[in-house]
């Protein structure tokens, strides 16, 4: 299917880092096409030894060992990336993390100004959405992750759920909108299915 420059591929992003105030450390990364193909690495780069206790116990604690071939250096990391993400004007989508997740991938590229050709400055993100159509982030609605919960790529994986989810449920809320301005007083809507 031939895809154009108004219909990007999506690719659904988590980071796990060492906030060190001014920088952030990578730790691992974890990207998911829509089409389904993964990227997931981890860092050789970063000083286990500056990490918060929070980020030991629920990041380092679960990462795979370093016989796994998943362990690599930044610029392995970076064009492996780059490789990954082949679309000239591919859209990147995070949870919460549209600031940190994509400020560690620009970090991972030395800047803005060096990311590959046709990657845009921002990262969307997906609470965000949540927010403009008024549903909290901790909402029933929106489907739990599972299992994984702080490992780059499980977390990646449940990002494309989140999205398709919230691609559906706007669709029912755009409806909702447009009928709340027609309906007749004390007449309700019903909740996506």
């Amino acid at each position: 299917m031939a895809r154009y420059w108004w219909d990007p591929v999506r690719y659904y992003l988590d980071t796990e880092f060492i906030d060190k105030g001014r920088t952030i450390d990578l730790i691992s990364i974890g990207v998911v096409a829509e089409d389904g193909r993964e990227f997931y690495a981890i860092s050789l780069d970063f000083d286990p030894d500056e990490a918060s206790d929070w980020v030991r116990e629920n990041v380092l604690a679960q990462l795979e060992s370093r016989e796994s071939g998943l362990w690599r250096s930044t610029a392995e990391i970076r064009e492996g990336l780059a490789t990954f993400v082949s679309d000239h004007s591919p859209e990147f989508w995070t949870w919460g993390g549209g600031t940190y997740d994509w400020f560690a991938v620009i970090q991972l590229f030395r800047g803005g100004d060096h990311l590959p050709e046709g990657w845009r400055y921002f990262a969307n993100d997906l609470m965000q959405w949540c927010g403009q159509m008024g549903l909290d982030a901790d909402d029933p609605r929106i489907p739990k992750q599972g299992g994984g919960v702080h490992n780059a790529l499980a977390d990646a994986r449940h990002n494309k759920v989140r999205y398709e989810f919230l691609s559906r449920y706007q669709h029912w809320w755009v409806i909702e909108q447009a009928y709340a301005l027609t309906k007749p007083e004390g007449v309700k809507g019903r909740e996506p299915q």
